[in-house]
């Protein structure tokens, strides 16, 4: 990264058959409109979870387009990643 001074702590987690996994930069959270208000952590939550049982795709495109609205013409000043995905296990025993 680019903070050399910077720890990290490496966790486990196990997902269950369908869990979903969604990871996303700042960029998504501190997305601004005219009036300089972010999209913030809540509605974003609210987004994913609204369509957390549709595809990993829907999710993804969803909340972009929730963010655009948001912006209502503001212009992107951070990038706005997202990767989502979902466990489908395939273990047949």
């Amino acid at each position: 990264g680019i903070m050399s001074d910077v720890t990290f702590q490496t966790e486990t987690m196990n997902l269950q058959n369908g869990d979903a996994l969604f990871l996303y930069t700042d960029g998504i959270t501190e997305s601004m409109n005219l009036k300089r208000q972010e999209f913030g952590d809540q509605q974003t939550l609210q987004c994913v979870t609204a369509h957390a049982s549709e595809s990993t795709q829907d999710i993804v495109k969803k909340l972009y387009t929730d963010i655009q609205q948001h912006a209502d013409g503001a212009e992107q000043s951070d990038d706005i990643t997202m990767l989502c995905f979902r466990y489908n296990s395939s273990n047949n025993s």
